[in-house]
């Protein structure tokens, strides 16, 4: 006999195998078919008497012996395998079943039951049947749009609502179907009598969002049913009441999902009307700063949906209209740092969509972030631009931003169609704002260390100074209060290039703004967002030998332009490097950025006809430096990364093994 003490299951051993040892018929457990103890108990019994049956009818008759605690021996501590089951008494009616039976079961008492949600998901009849009563229906919505009455328990307060808002957001169709029938319309209009009885100004968090994930469950289930009853019920109604409670994510989550119609038999709003509410609570300086950023997350989820979306084409046509554009421009250079990043990063999605480059061909490698970047609300709370938040140390940190929670919206996804004068249309309308972009850069660099705890007085201490001063990771500057700002617009002037390279680089050009970039990239020497943002800039205008590229690339030669800032940077570096202690070199962070661009600027020279090759080389050339400073310290780099084996190569005794021929067998024994 051996006894399993963890589970005091008793099993025989028997020519030398171990089975468990089942009852007589009138010690086996009575498993009743409608209680969720059978799924356990029963798999039990039926393995026991499978085992049992092979084996001779004394074992059988001792283990049972053995298990009631009579003959020799006794029973653990605890009692045996079946004193335990018997004690329970399966045969009996689970709880459920119990409160089904009494007439008119309150739903707050089924909703306490523990075992309410176990006993939904496996099609409980009766309990299915209570819950999509009209009086239960209504009981259920009341829980999650209604506050608890004063001096209700705990579980009422909190546990109830909470499985309330699963029981309406569960699988069972039975429920969505229901829920929307014709016959019962006051399910519908109590449930979205919320928007209308509970306060605009101060929502409460916890039922916003159990309506919010109820109402998204409801059109998931049942599109065609929910948006026939929102337009009879009045468009413009609903959107005022989510816009007068955009500041509560939840809403504006809702706001989103009802706005995203993949066919027009689903479509609740008019694009245009739903366009120009958004841009009017961007642009209000009275509202709430989350209801701007929160207007400017939904915009920009309806431009990341791109083609599955039924209105797609109309909503991108809408966009690239100067009279939406203008607005946008208008608070990226002169709103408060939320609604200027707010506001850029829509632009950039409208840019890449209108493009057609879509998420992937609009990657950019600038710290692994994406242009196409929409759908996401920044966590609250930051007291920084919207994905930026300025640390202690002087770097951007990326701050990872909160998706929103939308359905899934794999109906179709088909690429959008816009005509090729739309996207020139668009590409031009920002650049018409491209003197206010480079006042907007300059007073970025010219506000030198503005942040937490600093003044504006305080003078910017360049990465260099900083290095040779305090070693080479101290005395790094905090960020200016625009940084991510200046951060997303950059991100913007990659996608006008590649949107259209025609116009965006003349407007670079006209506005000299690529000096300006690097300079911005030189007074943030920590922070890898915006280096990496430049270089991205500067390989996109690089990328293709055009003449409005090679007019751009000779104004680099300029006094003051961008030859003459990577040669002195280069010189510094070689300067502190000179006067280093052993094994120690001072350095800033973006000189792999500046490495990449020399050797873009090299490649480039070296495009096109010969004649051509021979003038912009020679532009190379003769810039103070190039060749005599920064060329040998670039052909360093560049020889550690292609030619010299990291690590230390294969040592020459076993590198025979490497080539053809060579083998394990010619190792000397």
């Amino acid at each position: 006999m051996i006894v399993d003490a963890s589970t005091h299951i008793e099993a025989v051993q028997y020519g030398g195998t171990t089975c468990m040892a089942t009852p007589t018929d009138e010690d086996k457990v009575q498993v009743g078919p409608g209680c969720l103890w059978s799924s356990f108990a029963a798999p039990l019994v039926g393995q026991a008497a499978a085992v049992a049956s092979t084996l001779p009818g004394a074992l059988v008759g001792a283990a049972v012996a053995g298990a009631r605690g009579s003959g020799q021996g006794s029973a653990p501590p605890g009692g045996s395998f079946w004193q335990i089951f018997d004690q329970m008494d399966f045969g009996g009616p689970c709880p459920i079943d119990l409160m089904l039976e009494q007439k008119d079961c309150p739903v707050e008492v089924l909703l306490a039951e523990s075992d309410l949600l176990q006993e939904l998901r496996a099609r409980h009849s009766g309990l299915v049947a209570r819950l999509t009563r009209p009086d239960g229906l209504l009981a259920l919505i009341d829980l999650i749009t209604r506050q608890p009455p004063v001096g209700a328990s705990q579980s009422r307060k909190f546990g109830v609502p909470f499985a309330a808002s699963q029981v309406l957001t569960s699988d069972v169709h039975e429920i969505f179907q229901a829920w929307v029938s014709p016959e019962h319309p006051e399910i519908l209009d109590r449930f979205w009598a919320y928007l209308e009885g509970s306060p605009a100004d101060t929502v409460d968090a916890v039922l916003s969002g159990y309506f919010s994930g109820a109402a998204a469950a409801l059109l998931d289930r049942q599109p065609e049913e929910v948006t026939s009853y929102l337009r009879i019920r009045g468009p413009s109604a609903l959107l005022d009441a989510l816009l007068q409670r955009l500041h509560a994510r939840s809403m504006a989550e809702l706001l989103a999902c009802i706005a995203c119609a993949e066919w027009p038999s689903r479509r609740v709003f008019r694009t245009d009307e739903l366009l120009r509410r958004l841009l009017a609570v961007m642009q209000d300086s009275s509202a709430m700063e989350d209801s701007q950023e929160h207007a400017a997350q939904v915009l920009s989820e309806l431009l990341c949906r791109g083609g599955s979306m039924c209105f797609a084409e109309e909503l991108l046509g809408l966009v690239t209209k100067p009279d939406v554009v203008d607005p946008l421009m208008d608070l990226v250079l002169h709103a408060e740092h939320r609604r200027a990043t707010a506001a850029a990063m829509v632009l950039t999605n409208a840019v890449c969509q209108v493009w057609g480059g879509g998420a992937d061909q609009g990657a950019t490698s600038s710290g692994g972030r994406s242009p196409l970047r929409g759908g996401s609300l920044s966590p609250p709370g930051l007291g920084g631009p919207a994905g930026v938040s300025p640390s202690r140390d002087g770097e951007a940190e990326d701050v990872r931003e909160v998706p929103m929670v939308l359905r899934d919206s794999s109906s179709r996804s088909m690429p959008v169609t816009v005509p090729p004068e739309h996207c020139k249309q668009l590409v031009a309308s920002v650049c018409v704002h491209v003197a206010g972009i480079r006042t907007l850069f300059e007073g970025a660099l010219e506000a030198g260390l503005v942040g937490p705890g600093a003044s504006s007085s305080t003078r910017r201490t360049s990465g260099w100074e900083a290095a040779s001063s305090k070693g080479a990771f101290a005395g790094r500057p905090v960020p200016v209060v625009s940084l991510g700002n200046v951060l997303e617009v950059i991100l913007l002037l990659v996608m006008l290039v590649r949107a259209h390279r025609e116009t965006a680089l003349q407007a670079l050009q006209h506005a000299e703004l690529l000096p300006l970039c690097l300079r911005v990239l030189v007074a943030h020497p920590w922070s890898s967002l915006i280096h990496n943002a430049v270089c991205e800039l500067f390989k996109e205008v690089l990328s293709e030998a055009d003449t409005f590229a090679t007019a751009l690339f000779f104004t680099f030669a300029s006094p003051g332009d961008v030859l003459e800032m990577i040669v002195e940077q280069y010189r510094q570096r070689q300067r502190l490097h000179d006067g280093a202690r052993p094994g120690r070199s001072p350095a800033v962070g973006f000189m792999g950025q500046l490495h990449t661009l020399c050797v873009g600027l090299v490649r480039f020279s070296h495009q096109g006809a010969s004649e051509r090759q021979r003038v912009c080389g020679g532009l190379l050339a003769v810039a103070p430096g190039w060749s005599d400073v920064v060329m040998p310290m670039v052909a360093d780099v560049s020889r550690i990364h292609n030619d010299v084996d990291l690590g230390g190569g294969i040592p020459a005794d076993i590198r025979a093994l490497t080539t053809a021929g060579g083998g394990w067998s010619s190792l000397p024994l």
